[in-house]
């Protein structure tokens, strides 16, 4: 069994699927509004902070591009579906959380989302925030993932060493956030393809969040 006395868990990609939930509201942002946003250019935001989303699809569009209020049009769309038809947990999620919890095992979640809506995702998709140790929304750090900024606070807020912690990351600048914190990442891809480095630094890969109950049991 390996050290581990924390788990931070990203949250879109990685507990809710999210990412299809935002690649669905772009394409029907550039149907009904007349957008062509490349399905290219909408993976490559996925794991991206707000403000750096817009920073990509302004460069990757022209300057000019409207792209505050795209996003105002994505979440809008996201909503509407998460009312409609509710917000899809990621496969194992639950059993690693009440795994983790029976064992004593510290949780936070360090997502690029606010932490209002971390929230409201938690209440759309009925998961108790008792679950959690510490909560950190991106709009608390100064840079944003790839930094290690984000994971830096959050252990230091669950006053724990890198060394006893994982990371539970879909995308690649997540895992390079942990991975640059001193913290053990844990692949579990979603949507996006993870680039070659990204599998260099990665400490385990998983398919789903049940399996890594396997790294308390070696």
């Amino acid at each position: 069994m390996e050290n581990i006395k924390a788990v931070i868990f990203d949250m879109d990609g990685l507990m809710f699927d999210s990412e299809r939930l935002w690649m669905n509201s772009v394409l029907k942002t550039n149907i009904d509004f007349g957008y062509k946003v490349p399905e290219e250019v909408i993976i490559e935001c996925i794991g991206c902070r707000n403000d750096v989303i817009e920073l990509k699809l302004k460069d990757k569009m022209s300057v000019d591009f409207n792209a505050k209020r795209f996003l105002e049009l994505n979440e809008k769309f996201m909503k509407e579906d998460v009312k409609t038809n509710g917000l899809a947990i990621k496969k194992g999620l639950i059993e690693l959380l009440e795994f983790l919890k029976r064992n004593s095992v510290l949780i936070a979640i360090a997502s690029s989302s606010s932490t209002q809506r971390i929230k409201r995702c938690l209440i759309d998709a009925n998961i108790s925030i008792n679950y959690f140790n510490y909560t950190i929304g991106g709009e608390n750090v100064k840079e944003p993932k790839p930094s290690p900024e984000i994971y830096l606070k959050t252990i230091q807020c669950l006053n724990i060493k890198a060394e006893n912690v994982i990371a539970l990351e879909d995308s690649d600048n997540g895992i390079k956030s942990a991975y640059l914190a001193g913290i053990k990442p844990v692949l579990i891809p979603d949507i996006k393809k993870p680039k070659l480095e990204t599998l260099k630094m990665a400490h385990r890969q998983y398919e789903s969040l049940d399996q890594v109950i396997e790294l308390f049991k070696k």
